[in-house]
């Protein structure tokens, strides 16, 4: 393959760049777009946080340092603006209570079973199917959290007030010419990308992404956003995406990275009567115990070294406290009767490691 580097070609003042990305945009208004369809999901979210000098080890001298992990393997369904995600795996491992805070959990009117409580991740803003529904062709990207204005697309219609182009490279490889497109914003601090498109020559399709944004409210700052199309039974989809930002929670420092990587899709899926009522995300029976063989069968690739090693730490201190030798322990400490606790809270006996409370 041939490529060249910082290419500037402008024959009479002629900006290829933008010439190419006025191709996309006329091209993308007949740009076919599944409505029904399901894929299977590997999702990934990593939290790191940033070490101040105080706290750092003093041999390694690491100024970050894995505090979240979570994983999900799942199948997504989705009907025009219905969303559901069915999760058949899920490993989540955090060192920082914050960032496994509970809340009530939101149940209706009619609801007869006792209180409920869930846990969530104050930082993590990525999690449904709704909120990885992230295309470049749209118009804009919309997430009130990470920034108070849409953030106008590179590729929206109105794109060409908004940004200049410039071709940075060209590459060629077979009969096909790969270029690398320099998204820039026309106005300061106004809600606009930064960064690189990737466009192969053959019917003007974008295939990878890489842009930047700085929002800098409530906290969150260095957004960036990277996206790989592939053509998926003639649709060209976003099958991967990565969303990068950093984010404060009280004086901490954290960088928090979401993968969401989609495959195996079926096109034009039937579904049952209120199949999409009520739940956006429901878990699998087999999803409630750590699968580890399932979870790489999704992942693909081993995890990085510093996620491994954060893995295989939580999951000793999550085998240790499951064990029944230590559930038994913590058993015969709260069943040990004395006058001030039966006067206190009566007489109950517990058995976790067994699943069991009853008085």
């Amino acid at each position: 393959s041939l490529q060249f580097n910082e290419v500037v070609l402008e024959a009479e003042r002629l900006n290829l760049g933008k010439q190419i990305v006025k191709r996309i945009i006329k091209e993308k208004k007949s740009r076919a777009i599944p409505k029904v369809f399901q894929s299977e999901v590997y999702q990934q979210t990593t939290m790191t946080r940033y070490l101040p000098e105080k706290e750092r080890d003093s041999i390694t001298l690491d100024s970050y340092r894995v505090e979240y992990l979570n994983e999900i393997a799942a199948t997504q369904f989705v009907r025009g603006q219905d969303y559901k995600k069915i999760i058949k795996a899920e490993i989540k491992q955090t060192a920082d209570k914050q960032l496994k805070r509970f809340t009530p959990m939101t149940t209706g009117n009619n609801f007869k079973g006792s209180n409920q409580f869930t846990t969530y991740n104050p930082l993590e803003y990525f999690v449904t199917p709704e909120d990885f529904d992230i295309d470049i062709y749209d118009n804009s990207f919309k997430n009130k959290t990470l920034s108070d204005r849409p953030i106008t697309s590179p590729l929206a219609n109105t794109a060409l007030s908004n940004y200049t182009y410039r071709l940075k490279k060209m590459d060629f490889i077979a009969e096909d010419t790969i270029f690398t497109i320099a998204v820039i914003p026309l106005f300061k601090g106004a809600p606009l990308w930064t960064g690189t498109l990737e466009v192969h020559s053959s019917e003007y399709r974008v295939t990878k992404t890489d842009l930047y944004y700085s929002p800098g409210i409530n906290g969150f700052d260095s957004l960036n956003l990277k996206l790989v199309y592939n053509n998926e039974n003639g649709y060209n989809l976003p099958t991967e995406k990565r969303i990068q930002y950093k984010a404060k929670l009280g004086r901490k420092d954290f960088t928090i990275k979401s993968t969401y990587r989609t495959s195996d899709y079926i096109f034009n899926s039937t579904f049952k009567a209120n199949f999409f009522y009520a739940e956006k995300v429901r878990y699998t029976e087999q999803a409630l115990k750590p699968n580890a063989d399932l979870m790489l069968e999704y992942r693909g690739v081993a995890l990085e070294k510093d996620l491994k090693v954060f893995f295989t730490e939580q999951d000793s201190i999550y085998r240790s406290i499951t064990s029944d030798e230590y559930l038994q322990e913590q058993d015969s400490i709260f069943n040990k009767i004395t006058w001030r606790k039966i006067a206190l809270e009566g007489f109950g006996k517990r058995r976790r490691a067994i699943g069991l409370t009853y008085t």
